[in-house]
């Protein structure tokens, strides 16, 4: 399990791959499945990766924390109240570094989601194409059966019309 996660997902390729050829729709619906799970790992890889940045960041913030807590005056007394000891740990650089590390990784997991969700839509939109010309066809078919029952009935009924003007043009001798 831990290769799947680690198979580096390619991404261009993998946006490029949404849009598909109606006219090949075939092997659209072949390549969904694997699409999809590329996708699903890309997002997987990627809620790992924030989940390690939230954890680094979060390290980040303690420890910077407890520097700013040990400092003491010479009398042994705290320099900074817990408000001002918060406004320092934002401001410390490794946190800072750390911060937008994190806030990317939310605007990647979102971006991520996106793309799991357009892959489970283009999964849908590709099974309404696959139905809509299983219809059309079936519709075809039909319109050829019933064509063809039509033409059937109406060789029959001349058949029974060139019996009948037969019959009625003996009739006619018989007179």
């Amino acid at each position: 399990m831990r290769q799947l996660l680690d198979k580096k997902v390619d991404v261009p390729q993998l946006i490029d791959q949404l849009e598909f050829d109606p006219d090949d729709l075939e092997s659209a619906e072949l390549h969904q499945p694997g699409l999809y799970l590329e996708a699903s790992r890309l997002n997987t890889q990627v809620m790992l990766y924030r989940e390690r940045m939230e954890a680094r960041h979060a390290e980040a913030r303690a420890n910077a924390g407890l520097k700013f807590r040990k400092r003491k005056d010479d009398a042994g007394r705290k320099v900074h109240t817990e408000g001002a000891i918060d406004a320092l740990v934002t401001l410390d650089p490794d946190v800072m570094v750390l911060r937008r590390k994190l806030d990317k990784a939310y605007a990647y997991e979102s971006l991520t989601k996106s793309l799991v969700i357009t892959y489970s839509q283009r999964g849908h939109v590709l099974k309404m194409i696959g139905d809509s010309r299983n219809a059309e066809i079936n519709s075809q078919v039909r319109s050829v059966k019933n064509n063809m029952a039509a033409n059937k009935f109406m060789k029959h009924a001349r058949r029974v019309r060139d019996r009948y003007d037969t019959l009625d043009g003996h009739d006619k001798d018989d007179d």
